[in-house]
């Protein structure tokens, strides 16, 4: 799915629930004109991928952004790595979230992977915590300012890989319809 167009119709529904009609008009005054055959596909397919949600209120369809959608999609990552992996959970969670997101990741979201915590990680002083706070506020979770921030030692590509292929095969992609990914552009040397 088009990131940029994903991105714009949850700009959109943070602030309100809309018709197809609603999204459309907002899409077009950013320049994002589409036909509304191609907008109603991009709207069910995030609904299949549950990051928004639709009620029916006759004529119309109304869409809104689902916050369980987020929590799903950890749940959803910590099962893929309990299912292919015996043990080490918490060390494969935080390198798989950390090299997924982009950035640092929250004690809080391996209760939300329902994993262990990890064995092997260095505490991260990211200049950005009050930024990924909100993000999360915004996606209906809480964490606390105290909440320490951790980055793993040491990741094993072999194993961030499959755990990638799973889910974007058995997911249809959800990973990559997540808000709470750091989509900054990075530099040579943040890399």
């Amino acid at each position: 799915m088009n990131q940029s167009i994903q991105g714009q119709i949850i700009q959109i529904l943070k602030k309100d629930e809309q018709s197809i009609s609603g999204i459309k008009k907002e899409l077009d005054q950013v320049g994002l004109k589409l036909h509304r055959l191609t907008l109603a596909g991009y709207l069910s397919a995030m609904v299949d991928a549950e990051t928004l949600k639709v009620k029916e209120i006759k004529p119309a369809k109304v869409y809104s952004l689902n916050q369980k959608g987020t929590v799903s999609l950890y749940r959803k990552i910590g099962k893929a790595i309990k299912d292919t992996y015996n043990e080490n959970h918490g060390d494969i969670c935080l390198s798989f979230l950390y090299y997924t997101f982009q950035r640092p990741i929250f004690i809080r979201e391996f209760e939300l992977c329902d994993i262990d915590l990890p064995r092997n990680y260095r505490k991260s002083f990211s200049t950005k915590k009050l930024n990924y706070i909100k993000s999360f506020q915004e996606a209906g979770i809480e964490i606390p300012e105290n909440e320490m921030l951790i980055e793993p030692e040491s990741t094993n590509n072999t194993q961030l890989l499959r755990i990638m292929r799973i889910l974007l095969l058995s997911q249809n992609n959800l990973l990559l319809e997540s808000t709470l990914i750091d989509m900054e552009q990075k530099t040579l040397e943040d890399i």
